[in-house]
């Protein structure tokens, strides 16, 4: 998110629509009698031009206040200020109740050279309140010794309220500034790829189980905040760094628990005031890098988010940004958020240097908070349909924008927190610092799932309501376990099995907060007895419990034992009978119906069926058995009825050709009961000793070959199959390639092939001369390879001819068709296929393919084309009516720009027409545009992908450097290691455990020598592989 915004000027339209959902559902909603103080006591009227703030063109009062004011209320629960003056001559009465956002586990501390060393708690005291006798208004007030700063909204008008040198160090000039917002401040943008988000994640946009926001517990998010060494630089101290971070993020709690009933504590905050281990050069960086290293080294800090604030260089002073990780869908469809996630728990954010701009600071802050609870932006197609359209449609990937730009507008009341409204010209007033309920509910029901989240209520209840004692629940059959809870936290369920003594047995853990009812499913062989009660339990606060007073039975399930035909499949004959048959047991009296095909059948009603004089009209019939006791009905397993007169022939065996001393083999499927086999030789009359559906004779020889005959025998008859055949193979060799006059390129590589019978070793031989004199091209090849990969000849000639001959007898040879072996161009392309990478709209990437003339004719390019995208321009190709000429050896760099206009995926193909061997030869293109906002999402593959690195061909003297990317479908063990061209290996680049999600590793090709390498991504028993070209 990139701020450069200081106000916002509400207007009466988008203050209805905001303040009403405060006062409907907010913490503050209530009014308490609260201590008065005057405001004339602490603050007054600034001399013109007071101090070292820099002038506002907005209106502004400045004001004088009390070195006492901290002493006076950081201790109170809150207060009223009455006649606090606002810009224009006006006052209101601020009522208050103080708040916090430290816990008796808050840790603050520094990083030093030597090491962390924990500090005090910072002196800062944190209000929320409404102007009083305005329900529909809303105050924040951060007070320390040297400093205030917050917002008022009062009726149509919004007041930033701030004490801070504007890019210096946090010192005040105990003049406090009181500004109207105005739409005079450039407004701030949010950098999201959203392109990274899959389409899945619309099954997230769902509010899970919550239809309102009134009436919710709170939650306690447990925030980690680390402040980089540029943070502390700019804010000149350990003491002003965390009274700064702290004050956002105070405001920032106070607009989450109001709207959402969601209170951000600090778990730990960190001041580095030596360097820290963050070095980045863009958001993007900092984001991984802050990730990993907390991964990898703060598993004992608990949180449920981990934030770093940062001063870093990577965009301009006046430039705020945010990134954060939103969730992503796991692969089995459920979408897994970034809450408590050690993996992916994490956001970036980056404060102006202004430390006035308190709207806009708080603003990507709690931005990039809403993104790690989940939420798009609201003009994300993904909510289907938006929430707003003021701003570009970010579309689903690889598919259309849900609405057009024609069709952007403000809407009513103006744009929420995770809304782009302020940067579709509508001017700063269309942006709110409020969660409205499209996003509450989303963002709500990410943090009811959360199980790290705790909640804060005083108020606390738990009763459980069924089973209640005394009821008899077959095994096999479904439990409902309902109770009322408030107050509470996730649950567990456990049973006992000793009327309560001991609670043994984990039913269901973890069950979702806002759930009242769960189905146990008691499973067949569940044991028998009447001491069964249930307890449940809220797994963060053990004292809130309830059970059974008495127990309940659980009855013997009815179930069948046994069932024949064991196999599923009953075969008889014509006119015979059949019987199946079962053992049940189960409480009560059991009852039996048979079922032919779903129907059933009359009569028979016991644990046996016969049949009798069964006819092809059963044959392939279903029967089962539905038994019912007092535990109810359950299915036998499902038996087929096979009927026969003669066997029946599935697949006929085939011939076979083999050489003398071979093994030839022949199979033959039939269907039938009780089969059995009898295979002869027609010709022989040998009876073979197989007793099968698969025959093997081995050592054939001259007496085996002809006709061959299969009988196969049923209780129910005979099928006889003959007409396939023995082939004994006469021992020859013929060549089948080269083909007469094809034309083979002097110089190149070449595959010769033949088929062969009964052959050991050939000789190859060649002649230029129409077969006039053969010179030795291979004087021993293996016969069975049937291949030879052939030097050709750097001598051109029309008169070609490939000889084939068997070493051990000469008279069997075979000599092939003339052909022409001539000097041709040929086209090698460096790399295979061209990638883009991300290219935000509006921006345009160039890359080039090395186009090589290994050939020995000039290469002419007539054509170079792309087709399927309008994107991607060849700046340097072929000229319609004139070749592009490149001489033998030589190269050309042809230049191709991708510029996307909207969103896509780019999935195109240069084409490229010449007179080489291969006329048109076609290289893919791929890249992917996204719009530049704040928020990063895990790509999930289905499965292991490597794409092409980037750039590709890396040139040494240009780009010094090569990316990696990889997506893991699941987090597993993954390597990715680099081989040269002859297979040796060079480095190993990644050697560890990566969670799911898109993963990118870029280092220095400097120590490589230029040429081809390949390098393999290795998971589990999956492997990629991909080529890299390097050139000085």
């Amino acid at each position: 998110m990139t701020i450069v915004t200081r106000f916002f000027k509400t207007t009466a339209l988008s203050l209805i629509a905001a303040l009403a959902l405060f006062a409907a559902h907010g913490v503050n909603a209530q009014q308490t009698e609260r201590p008065a103080l005057h405001a004339a006591d602490f603050f007054a009227k600034a001399p013109a031009h007071s101090g070292s703030l820099a002038k506002e063109s907005n209106p502004t009062l400045e004001l004088t206040f009390a070195d006492n004011l901290y002493d006076r209320v950081g201790s109170t629960g809150g207060f009223t200020l009455e006649e606090f003056p606002l810009p224009g001559g006006g006052a209101a009465n601020l009522d208050v109740r103080s708040f916090s956002i430290f816990t008796d586990k808050t840790v603050i501390k520094a990083v030093t050279a030597s090491g962390e060393v924990t500090r005090p708690l910072p002196s800062i005291a944190l209000f929320t309140g409404t102007v009083a006798g305005k329900p529909h208004s809303w105050v924040y007030i951060a007070v320390e010794p040297s400093g205030v700063s917050g917002t008022i909204i009062d009726g149509m008008e919004t007041y930033n309220l701030y004490t801070h040198a504007p890019s210096s160090g946090q010192v005040g000039d105990a003049t406090l500034h009181v500004a109207l917002t105005d739409q005079s401040a450039q407004p701030y943008t949010c950098n999201v790829d959203d392109a990274f988000v899959q389409n899945e994640f619309a099954a997230a946009i769902q509010p899970q189980m919550l239809a309102s926001l009134d009436g919710l517990d709170t939650l306690d998010a447990i925030i980690a905040v680390d402040a980089d060494y540029e943070a502390f630089q700019h804010y000149g101290s350990e003491e002003a760094t965390e009274n700064y971070v702290i004050a956002r993020m105070g405001e920032s709690s106070a607009i989450y628990e109001r709207d959402v009933s969601i209170k951000l504590t600090l778990g730990q905050m960190r001041v580095f005031t030596t360097q820290d281990p963050y070095p980045a050069n863009s958001d993007n960086e900092a984001l991984n890098v802050f990730t990993q290293y907390w991964k990898e080294n703060m598993g004992s800090v608990e949180r449920t988010l981990a934030i770093m604030i940062s001063r870093k260089p990577i965009s301009a002073a006046g430039v705020s940004q945010g990134l954060a990780w939103v969730g992503r869908v796991i692969s089995d469809g459920n979408y897994s958020g970034v809450l408590c996630s050690e993996d992916l728990g994490y956001a970036f954010v980056k404060f102006s240097a202004n430390n006035n701009f308190i709207s806009g600071h708080v603003g990507v802050l709690a931005h990039e908070i809403g993104h790690n609870f989940g939420s798009p932006h609201t003009h994300s197609c993904y909510w289907n349909p938006p929430i707003d359209s003021c701003y570009r449609a970010e579309a689903r990937r690889g598919e259309g924008a849900c609405f057009s730009d024609g069709q952007r507008h403000l809407i009513l009341g103006g744009g929420e927190l995770m809304s782009y409204c302020h940067l579709g010209g509508y001017g700063n007033n269309a942006k709110h610092n409020e969660i409205r309920e499209r996003c509450g509910l989303h963002i709500r029901g990410r943090a009811d799932a959360a199980l790290c989240m705790s909640v804060t209520s005083t108020v606390r209840n738990l009763e459980l309501l069924n089973p209640i004692g005394g009821e008899q629940i077959c095994a096999g059959q479904s439990l409902t376990i309902t109770w009322n809870a408030e107050g509470n936290n996730d649950f567990s369920i456990l049973l006992s099995r000793d009327d309560g003594v001991t609670y043994d047995t984990v039913i269901f853990s973890n069950v979702n907060r806002l759930i009242r009812s769960v189905d146990w499913q008691i499973p067949n062989n569940f044991p028998v007895g009447s001491q069964y009660r249930i307890r449940i339990i809220d797994n963060k606060n053990n004292t809130l419990v309830d059970e059974m007073g008495t127990s309940f039975e659980v009855l013997p399930g009815t179930v069948v034992t046994r069932f024949s035909p064991d196999r599923g499949i009953r075969y008889v004959c014509v006119g015979e009978g059949a019987n199946f048959n079962l053992d049940a047991i189960g409480s009560g009296e059991l009852t039996y119906q048979w079922y032919r095909d779903g129907q059933p059948i009359d009569g028979q009603t016991t644990d046996n069926l016969q049949l009798e004089n069964l006819d092809l009209g059963d044959n392939n019939t279903l029967y089962h058995c539905i038994i019912t006791g007092d535990c109810g009905p359950v299915s036998s397993d499902t038996a087929m009825l096979r009927v026969f007169d003669d066997p029946i022939l599935v697949n006929r065996p085939s011939n076979d050709t083999v050489c003398i001393g071979e093994t030839a083999r022949f199979t033959v499927e039939v269907d039938g009961p009780n089969l059995q086999y009898e295979w002869r030789g027609l010709l022989s009359g040998k009876v073979y000793p197989t007793d099968g559906p698969d025959l093997e004779i081995p050592n054939v020889t001259q007496d085996d070959r002809g006709g061959m005959q299969i009988t196969v025998n049923s209780s129910c008859g005979q099928i006889m199959v003959s007409s396939f055949f023995l082939v004994i193979a006469q021992p020859g060799v013929t060549v089948e390639t080269p083909i007469r006059n094809e034309k083979i390129a002097t110089g190149s590589e070449y595959e010769i092939t033949w088929d062969q019978h009964c052959l050991s070793q050939l000789k190859i031989e060649y002649s230029a001369n129409d077969g006039s004199d053969y010179n030795v091209v291979a004087p021993s090849v293996q016969a069975e390879d049937g291949s030879y990969m052939w030097s050709v000849p750097t001598q051109p000639t029309n008169n070609a001819r490939i000889r084939i001959t068997d070493l051990n007898d000469p008279s069997k040879t075979h000599e092939s068709d003339r052909f022409q072996i001539r000097d041709e161009a040929d086209l090698k392309l460096s790399p295979v296929e061209l990638g883009f990478s991300w290219v935000s709209l509006g921006e345009s990437r160039t890359n080039f393919i090395v186009l090589e003339n290994t050939g020995r004719a000039d290469l002419e390019i007539t054509r170079t084309d792309v087709v399927g995208s309008a994107s991607v321009t060849v700046l340097n190709g072929a000229v319609p009516g004139t070749a592009l000429t490149i001489a033998p050896g030589a190269t050309y760099n042809l230049d191709l720009r991708y510029e996307p206009t909207e969103l896509e995926l780019l999935d195109a193909v240069l084409e490229i027409d010449h007179n080489g061997a291969d006329t048109t030869t076609l290289v893919p293109l791929t890249g992917e545009s996204f719009v530049p906002t704040s928020t990063p999402q895990i790509p999930v593959a289905e499965q292991l992908t490597l794409h092409q690195n980037y750039p590709n061909p890396v040139v040494q003297s240009i780009h010094g450097q090569a990316s990696f990317i990889f997506d893991m479908p699941a987090a597993a063990n993954v390597t990715l290691t680099v081989y040269n061209s002859i297979g040796q290996k060079v480095m190993t680049l990644v050697d560890e455990y990566a969670g799911a999600g898109r993963h990118t590793v870029t280092f220095p090709v400097g120590s490589l020598s230029p040429g081809v390498y390949a390098y393999r991504l290795t998971s589990g028993d999956r492997t990629a592989t991909r080529l890299m070209h390097i050139i000085r």
